[in-house]
């Protein structure tokens, strides 16, 4: 991931990551809203620096969007607490807002631990993931993709699906691309906190 601090050198980034996660899209005549970075990275920048959890919230809908997902969730770190905070969430099947994820069991735990991205094509055959809770919520896929920043994981971006196999590798291509939007946006948001 890039180590980009919060100055223009993100912003070539940034707007690589949309068009790569944007290529991803399905065709539509409506082009919808316009998105953070759309702009060169300056929209992406000012609305972490403003409002951190709305940029999430739009990056958690359009990884829904751009992979057919039926929910997705971003996750970040509490400090020096064991867990993370879910801080956006989108779909029938994703995590509350608040809820709090391990960073000990599970495929995020693992995700934290290892760094890389996992995932689960048939969560009735995942030996990782709790099946029973799957059931309930209705999950049979899933992809955890960390959000790492230099030496250390700020969080994970999580999809989700009701149907098994249903991330290929264009859906973790366009969900690296907007973890690392993440990784910009908090780092924008951590860099007004100390100003």
């Amino acid at each position: 991931m890039p180590g980009t601090s919060a100055s223009r050198s993100a912003v070539p980034s940034v707007s690589a990551g949309i068009a790569a996660a944007n290529a991803h899209r399905p065709k539509s005549s409506d082009p919808g809203p316009r998105f953070p970075a759309e702009d060169g990275g300056r929209s992406l920048a000012e609305m972490a620096h403003a409002d951190l959890d709305a940029v999430l919230q739009l990056l958690a809908e359009r990884a829904q969007y751009i992979t057919g997902a039926t929910g997705a969730a971003i996750a970040l770190r509490r400090g020096e607490h064991n867990d993370m905070l879910c801080r956006a969430s989108t779909g029938s099947n994703a995590p509350q807002l608040g809820a709090l994820l391990s960073m000990e069991y599970g495929l995020s735990g693992e995700c934290v631990r290892t760094r890389q991205p996992l995932r689960c094509d048939d969560a009735e055959r995942e030996a990782r993931v709790n099946r029973e809770v799957c059931r309930q919520l209705g999950i049979a896929s899933v992809v955890v993709m960390p959000i790492a920043s230099d030496d250390q994981v700020l969080g994970v971006f999580e999809l989700f699906s009701g149907k098994p196999h249903a991330f290929d590798e264009r859906a973790l291509s366009a969900l690296q691309r907007l973890s690392e939007m993440v990784e910009t946006a908090v780092k924008h948001a951590r860099s007004e906190e100390h100003t």
